[in-house]
């Protein structure tokens, strides 16, 4: 929003404000891809034909605690994150190659995204 203060435009009042939603499509994708929906075993040196396959099969994945590489989720009650942003600003020009102009902005975060780490869980996890 903008309002014009002078008939002549010389003195500018201007306005916004927005409301931004994240949709954690990153968070959420790194979970189809952690443990233990992902087994993975790198193997640069190995001849061909294979003698024996076993030792490059990736590790059979468990369910069971203690996770070897940590386990990823989210909480039931997960919302989506969110910002309020808002900004006004006076512009006074001053002939026609000179402007001032006096400006506040602000944000705010709201059920933003984090990570937790829990180290040695217990079973019952």
């Amino acid at each position: 929003m903008a309002y014009r203060i002078t008939q002549k435009g010389d003195f500018v009042f201007r306005a916004g404000a927005g409301i931004f939603y994240d949709l954690g499509v990153g968070s959420a994708a790194g979970l189809a891809s952690s443990y233990p929906n992902l087994a993975f075993a790198f193997s640069p040196n190995v001849t061909l034909p294979f003698p024996d396959v076993t030792p490059y099969l990736p590790l059979t994945p468990s369910l069971q605690p203690p996770y070897p590489n940590g386990a990823t989720g989210f909480a039931r009650n997960l919302s989506l994150p969110r910002s309020y942003q808002w900004n006004v600003a006076l512009e006074k020009a001053f002939g026609e190659k000179q402007v001032v102009s006096v400006t506040y902005l602000g944000q705010a975060g709201r059920n933003l995204l984090r990570q937790e780490a829990l180290t040695n869980p217990n079973a019952n996890l």
